[in-house]
């Protein structure tokens, strides 16, 4: 039978040891099988007075057998090839740790030495445990040269041997701690407004009837923080969406996307006191057009919400070498040298007080990024600290496109 571990949260059907035990049973009933087809076709076909009737049944049995021997050279081959396509790795151990059989990734994770003997603690803890609880042993190892995590499930074969079925688990555990991470960043985001928020209304009863000056102002407080806790809302859903879901990629002039942007933040810069300029050229593009404008939308906010009034965004769209190419420049306060490569991160914020100031989630380059990820795009930043910052989005090759 094949061995099941739950193993993350899914169920994984760690096959090997059992597709191999089956895939032997398969092969020692499929020769049987056919001994005694050809033991009883030669023997009813045979003339019970030939003295060659004995020596018919024997060479027909025995090509019959060469044949699957040769079938079951085959399977196991297949098997071989499936388990390392899975990406598994399968050994079968004695309890000292000598290696009976090994296929897959295993070789390159457990060293043996010249006796063919498993010399990792570790792994021999496991194998002693099986055999003695009699039970299927579960556990996640760091392991080989370049310290990525396997993870183990030892099944008892009989009294003196296990099958280890091992896998790389190294970026399911990075994903999951980044899943840890942000939801820990997530709670501790909605947790300042929402806080604020109940504290504001509690302000604002009190101030009703009594002095309607303070009234009015706990209640554009509370517009303020239901907005910017909408606005972060907003952004987890977009990288939630962004980082599960597949893009269904169209043709589209990515000159007519970025100039519905420009003027769409255009109030916002004349509110700001920011100059916003902008030279956009016709340039097809495959991907979401929708995904692209967020991206865009979100440098452009940036640059204006971190520009001081009197200074000056601009924006150039186009081709550049082949590749569909938009680069916002500002004016603004710049962004230091340290920092600039994890900008991108989700939440990370180089000024958190003047973040919270101009609205921002922390969350808005990261969006970015990702949607650059998804269509094969970069996005790099040249800043001074001072004289403003340049972002480059490389939104890839130039296609034909069909103008709407």
């Amino acid at each position: 039978m094949a061995a099941v571990a739950v193993v993350g949260g899914g169920t994984w059907v760690v096959a090997v040891v059992g597709v191999a035990m089956v895939g032997a049973a398969v092969v020692a009933t499929r020769m049987a099988a056919a001994v005694r087809r050809e033991d009883l076709a030669a023997v009813a076909s045979a003339d019970p007075s030939s003295s060659h009737a004995a020596g018919s049944v024997a060479a027909a049995v025995g090509e019959r057998l060469a044949r699957e021997r040769v079938a079951a050279a085959h399977l196991t081959d297949g098997l071989g090839r499936v388990v390392e396509e899975a990406g598994f790795g399968v050994l079968v151990l004695e309890r000292d740790g000598r290696v009976v059989a090994g296929i897959g990734q295993v070789a390159a994770v457990v060293g043996t030495g010249a006796d063919r003997r498993v010399k990792a603690a570790a792994v021999l803890a496991l194998v002693g445990a099986a055999l003695d609880g009699g039970g299927t042993v579960e556990e996640t190892l760091v392991m080989g040269a370049r310290s990525r995590s396997y993870r183990w499930v030892v099944v008892p074969l009989d009294d003196l041997t296990v099958g280890a079925v091992l896998s790389d688990v190294t970026e399911l555990e990075r994903i999951q701690a980044m899943r840890r991470s942000f939801v820990t960043d997530a709670s501790h985001e909605l947790k300042t407004p929402i806080a604020t928020i109940q504290a504001t209304a509690e302000a604002l009863q009190l101030a009703l009837g009594r002095d309607e000056e303070r009234a009015r102002h706990f209640a554009g407080r509370l517009e303020e923080q239901a907005d910017r806790l909408g606005r972060i809302v907003r952004d987890l859903l977009d990288l939630s969406r962004l980082e599960t879901d597949a893009i269904e990629p169209v043709s589209f002039d990515l000159g007519a996307v970025v100039g519905i942007e420009v003027e769409g933040v255009r109030s916002t810069a004349e509110a700001a006191g920011v100059r916003l300029s902008s030279e956009v050229a016709p340039v097809g593009i495959e991907g979401d057009p929708a995904d692209i404008a967020l991206a865009i939308r979100n440098v452009l906010t940036n640059a204006i919400a971190y520009t001081p009034a009197g200074g000056r965004v601009s924006l150039w769209a186009g081709e550049r070498e082949g590749r569909a190419v938009v680069e916002v420049a500002d004016t603004g306060i710049g962004i230091p040298a340290a920092d600039q490569e994890r900008i991108f991160n989700r939440f990370y914020r180089v000024d958190g007080a003047r973040t919270r100031e101009t609205g921002g989630t922390g969350l808005g380059l990261a969006i970015v990024r990702h949607v650059l990820d998804q269509h094969g795009g970069t996005v790099s930043v040249r800043s001074v600290l001072g004289q403003g910052s340049t972002f480059t989005l490389d939104l890839g090759d130039v296609v034909p496109f069909t103008a709407g």
